[in-house]
């Protein structure tokens, strides 16, 4: 069996995510920091026309997940927040019982199918209220950067 590394898990991770996003009608924005000094750097960021912000933290394996102690930080910068992970990363944290904070929180959870390579929603995500200088500054940080929208991304 051929095993994938982290690094080729991510960028599988990432495809899938930006093509289930720009189906949802979202711009992407990859590997971009939402706070003031961008020490909060978000794996994506998008927006919707109707200025809808989410935010997808990407994680390839279980120490990726559980080393990661500063993702409730992210939610006040999205309307929207969503994990995604791998099949088996998903299963493991499901069976170790490491998935009901993300829930009760409202963030969403979606999962890369290994037979389909396409992303399925396991958890619904909770729309929230974004204060309006906090929606203005993740505006302004990603009018400074070119996204990945429908009209410039093949995989559809």
């Amino acid at each position: 069996m051929n095993t994938l590394t982290r690094k080729d898990t991510t960028a599988l991770l990432r495809v899938a995510t930006c093509s289930y996003l720009l189906h949802l009608g979202y711009s992407c924005h990859v590997e971009l920091g939402v706070n003031k000094g961008g020490t909060l750097r978000a794996d994506i960021l998008a927006v919707k026309n109707n200025f809808d912000i989410a935010i997808c933290e990407l994680k390839s394996s279980v120490a990726d997940f559980t080393s990661d102690s500063k993702w409730q930080s992210y939610i006040e910068y999205a309307n929207r927040m969503w994990f995604v992970f791998a099949e088996d990363t998903f299963n493991k944290l499901k069976a170790k019982g490491r998935l009901s904070e993300i829930k009760e929180l409202g963030v969403g959870i979606l999962v890369l199918s290994s037979k389909t390579g396409y992303l399925s929603s396991k958890s619904p995500v909770t729309r929230r209220h974004m204060k309006g200088a906090t929606k203005k500054l993740v505006l302004t940080r990603m009018a400074w950067r070119g996204g990945i929208s429908a009209r410039t991304n093949r995989r559809q």
